[in-house]
C-alpha cells in the first residue's frame, strides 16, 4: 500500500517545498521509501516559480546539501483536481489557501476526497513566512523539521499507512 501526502500552500515556492524536502527525508530515514509519495503544490498562477535563494542557503546549512540542492531545482506546481484525487492526505500550510483547497476538494466525488488537515493539526500553527511575522528562515526550517518529525507517525496514520 502506498500513501500520498500533499503539502498545499498559496505559492508553492516557500513553505510547501520546505515541508516536501523535510518530509521526504523523514520518510527515507524511517524506512518507508517507496510506500509514501510526497507532493507539494500551490494555487494556480504561480507555476514554475523557484524557491528563493535565501531559503535554499538556509536549507543547505540546516537540512544538508542534498535537501538544499533539491530545493534549488524545485519548481512550483499548481493544485489541480487530478492532483487532489490522487492524495490520501492534504496538509494545508497557509490559512488563505485552506478555503480554496476545501472548495476544490468539495467539488470532487465524495468517494475520492482526501483527508484535509491544517498545519496546526501537526504542531506548525505558528509557522509563517518571516516577512509576514517575526523570526528567520533558519528558525522556521528548524521548527518545521521538529514538528514534522514529532508528528511523523500521526501523519502516516492520517495518510492511511
Amino acid at each position: 500500500m502506498t500513501g500520498r501526502i500533499l503539502f498545499a500552500s498559496s505559492t508553492d515556492n516557500k513553505l510547501g517545498p520546505l515541508a516536501f524536502v523535510i518530509m521526504r527525508d523523514l520518510v527515507s530515514t524511517s524506512g518507508l521509501e517507496g510506500r509514501v509519495r510526497i507532493d507539494s503544490a500551490g494555487l494556480p498562477g504561480m507555476v514554475g516559480e523557484r524557491v528563493p535563494r535565501v531559503i535554499v542557503r538556509q536549507a543547505k546549512n540546516i537540512l544538508g546539501f542534498h535537501e538544499g540542492l533539491t530545493l534549488q531545482k524545485y519548481r512550483s506546481q499548481a493544485i489541480t483536481d487530478d492532483l487532489l484525487r490522487r492524495q490520501d492526505l492534504v496538509i494545508v500550510l497557509n490559512g488563505e489557501s485552506a478555503s480554496t483547497v476545501r472548495h476544490m476538494v468539495g467539488a470532487l466525488h465524495p468517494v475520492v476526497q482526501p483527508n484535509i488537515k491544517e498545519k496546526s493539526d501537526y504542531g506548525m500553527a505558528g509557522l509563517t513566512d518571516p516577512k509576514e511575522g517575526t523570526g528567520s528562515w533558519s528558525e522556521l526550517i528548524l521548527r518545521m523539521r521538529e514538528a514534522l518529525d514529532y508528528h511523523f507517525w500521526i501523519i502516516m496514520k492520517d495518510a492511511g499507512l
